[in-house]
């Protein structure tokens, strides 16, 4: 299937700014007294192709989209919301995380260790303010080219590998799996290796991701 940048960008535009800023985006209408559902189901129209009704963009709506889209503003907008998506997703995981521990090294857990629990707790607190402002200085840098692709993705694949597969629930564990591998074959094709995937993935972190 062709590729359709402009849906793309609008559907990006309203994961990371919101529902307001993509229907603006988009040029739709903005009629009086008209139900918000009414407003939600039209621009879902554009964005996902499984709706029922979907349309695709005329070269009107493509023009406004792209053109809003490389903007300034709506640039710094993205960063932020990139950033800010980064740190939700983590610290979901980090938390899970902290509720495995509990289950196993807690007072009632599998194996009571409280001395292990403390020791996982510290390991996987929630990513700080500070941890959101580097993110959002990475996507900057990114986007300025300052920082190449290879070098954002590698960030990435390094800071979601801090969280162990064996550390999550169960039912997060495939989820985070299929993340971590599509990040890592991401660094992996950007390094230009001799190795397989395979072998690769056999490396310590800082021969995969560098210091």
């Amino acid at each position: 299937m062709k590729r359709d940048l402009a849906r793309e960008r609008l559907k990006e535009i309203r994961t990371l700014q919101g529902f307001d800023a993509a229907y603006k985006a988009a040029g739709l209408p903005d009629r009086p007294n008209e139900k918000r559902n009414t407003k939600v189901k039209r621009l879902s129209r554009l964005i996902n192709r499984k709706t029922g009704g979907y349309q695709k963009l005329d070269s009107k709506e493509r023009r406004r989209i792209n053109r809003t889209y490389r903007s300034n503003k709506t640039q710094k907008a993205l960063v932020e919301g990139r950033a800010d998506s980064f740190i939700r997703s983590e610290n979901k995981n980090l938390k899970a995380a902290r509720k495995e521990a509990r289950d196993f090294f807690g007072p009632d857990g599998v194996r009571p260790n409280p001395r292990a629990l403390k020791a996982r707790l510290s390991k996987f607190k929630n990513l700080t303010k500070g941890d959101r402002d580097r993110w959002a200085g990475i996507f900057e840098s990114s986007r300025d080219g300052g920082m190449q692709g290879d070098t954002l993705r590698r960030e990435y694949a390094k800071a979601i590998a801090k969280v162990p597969n064996t550390a999550l629930p169960p039912q997060v564990r495939e989820v985070a799996a299929r993340r971590t591998l599509k990040a890592d074959r991401a660094v992996w094709r950007a390094s230009g290796s001799d190795l397989t995937f395979a072998d690769w993935r056999e490396l310590k972190p800082l021969e995969r991701y560098g210091a």
